[in-house]
């Protein structure tokens, strides 16, 4: 969600930043620290020399983007180094939970109690039978970010990450919370029909 702070100049002028030798020394540090992570995680998806990224001594570290038609805005801004890893990793390692989902897509549906094939529900009866949803491959994709970040990160300090992916999952209720988060397992959990109000 672009940060509206920042005006399309402003966001353009930080897009196409050059940053200064001591910028530039700051933002090393933080990429060295990024790979060092990353390295933990097991993953490496970091861009090299991704415009819209860098650190600026006035605005910290910073992410731009600039879409198809040229308009560019400031995704995220901040001083806090530790922000800007959580950032980075997370994206990182949401990238690698896709790429595990998909690959493994066959085998995760059989755990699932049905499944919609051209809009009709289907019984899955090969499967353990966990669930009573649709699959929905994001539950797989979240688990796999969750636990490669638990690598590097004191699962308590995700609390922004879990709550941000339990808010997507649940979306599509009305008001039930149908998702739940174990932290022991580290597993989203189908609390069923009776999932407590939201």
């Amino acid at each position: 969600m672009p940060d509206k702070r920042f005006s399309v100049s402003v966001s353009a002028e930080l897009y196409n930043y050059r940053m200064s030798l001591k910028e530039n020394c700051v933002w090393d540090e933080f990429m060295f620290d990024l790979h060092c992570k990353q390295r933990v995680m097991g993953v490496d998806l970091t861009p090299v020399g991704y415009p819209g990224l860098g650190y600026c001594e006035k605005y910290g570290y910073f992410h731009v983007i600039r879409n198809e038609i040229g308009v560019c805005s400031v995704e995220f801004v901040t001083f806090r180094e530790d922000e800007m890893l959580m950032r980075f990793l997370a994206s990182s390692a949401f990238g690698v939970g896709l790429r595990t989902e998909l690959m493994s897509r066959s085998v995760l549906k059989r755990q699932w109690r049905y499944d919609i094939v051209n809009g009709r529900k289907v019984e899955n009866s090969a499967g353990s039978w966990r669930y009573d949803l649709p699959y929905d491959f994001r539950k797989h994709c979240f688990e796999k970010e969750i636990s490669l970040l638990a690598k590097v990160f004191r699962i308590s300090e995700l609390g922004k990450v879990i709550e941000g992916r339990l808010s997507i999952l649940n979306k599509g209720f009305r008001g039930v919370r149908r998702w739940s988060y174990d932290m022991d397992r580290m597993e989203f959990v189908d609390m069923g029909d009776s999932g407590k109000r939201a």
